[in-house]
């Protein structure tokens, strides 16, 4: 004999607490907390997905400001007045809502954002429907000659990702971001090292240099040998393509590159730097989805780095 399918027990009002701050309860039989709010009218439920509070009121701002985004945006779609400027909003609020992106890549992305806004300034209260294609190559042409193909690439990334909110909130149906062309990434030329006989010569030049840093900088290296500390400095953009860098090795941040001490010794015609070991755990450490042969990526940072100090 069958069994009668069991039902699913329903929510009971006690099931529910509310909590000392506005719009936030907690469902009890799970712990989680929930954010409970109206926005024009409309009443909206959702989890916040922790049954930790601290963390539950930083979600329910983040949400808050999303939702009361989002209207405002289809208000703006409605009388027809939505720009660029209030979809580049709805982009920001998603991006610092986002639970998946790290808060330096918030950080990176909101500096894209005003290099952005800066290379076209009347972009943002141009009405978004009327933003053509031939525009946005123009824009395009004109940013890749004036900035690095990495910081360019995100900037088209940028602007076509505001474009499609535009598309989804039904104030145009294309995206004329397509327009603007992505340029091939540079990638670092190889760095041709002197020779033993003029690394000596070097060094002679420093010693006699008069400056009050030559000798000591001289003496790094003794009877054809290397050894000392440097401070090696990379920009975000580089660091993005080095998987685990940014967040495990390159930690310290000064003046628009991040920085990271590296100890060089051994030979001179074959140092060794402890850098790209540091590179490689770092990488192993990091989630990396597609990535393809990482310690060979590495491996080269490091050596790039090494050349950079030897050349």
């Amino acid at each position: 004999m069958s069994e009668s399918p069991q039902l699913a027990t329903p929510e009971k009002e006690s099931d529910w607490t509310k909590t000392p701050y506005a719009n936030l309860i907690r469902y009890e039989p799970s712990k989680v907390y929930f954010a409970r709010l109206r926005v024009k009218g409309k009443l909206i439920r959702r989890s916040l997905k922790t049954s930790v509070l601290t963390v539950a009121k930083m979600r329910l701002a983040d949400l808050e400001k999303e939702e009361r985004s989002k209207v405002k945006s289809q208000e703006a779609v409605t009388e027809g007045k939505m720009t660029f400027g209030d979809c580049l909003e709805v982009f920001k609020t998603r991006l610092d809502g986002d639970p998946n992106a790290k808060p330096k890549t918030k950080e990176y992305y909101h500096q894209r954002i005003l290099a952005l806004s800066r290379s076209w300034p009347e972009l943002a209260s141009m009405d978004i429907g009327r933003v053509t294609r031939t525009q946005c190559t123009e824009w395009g042409i004109r940013n890749a000659a004036k900035c690095s193909s990495s910081s360019h690439n995100h900037a088209v990334s940028i602007l076509r990702r505001v474009f499609d909110i535009a598309v989804e909130a039904g104030a145009r149906y294309d995206n004329p971001g397509l327009g603007a062309k992505r340029v091939k990434e540079h990638t670092i030329k190889n760095v041709i090292l002197p020779s033993f006989e003029q690394f000596q010569q070097l060094v002679e030049l420093i010693r006699k240099g008069g400056n009050g840093l030559s000798k000591p900088s001289s003496e790094l290296v003794i009877d054809g040998r290397i050894d000392g500390n440097f401070q090696i400095g990379l920009s975000p953009e580089t660091l993005q393509w080095i998987p685990g860098a940014a967040d495990q090795v390159f930690v310290d941040s000064r003046g628009g590159y991040r920085w990271t001490p590296m100890h060089v010794s051994g030979p001179v015609e074959h140092p060794v730097d402890d850098l790209t070991p540091r590179l490689i755990v770092a990488a192993a450490n990091s989630v990396i989805h597609g990535a393809q042969d990482i310690e060979g990526t590495v491996k080269k940072a490091g050596q790039d780095a090494l050349d950079m100090i030897l050349h």
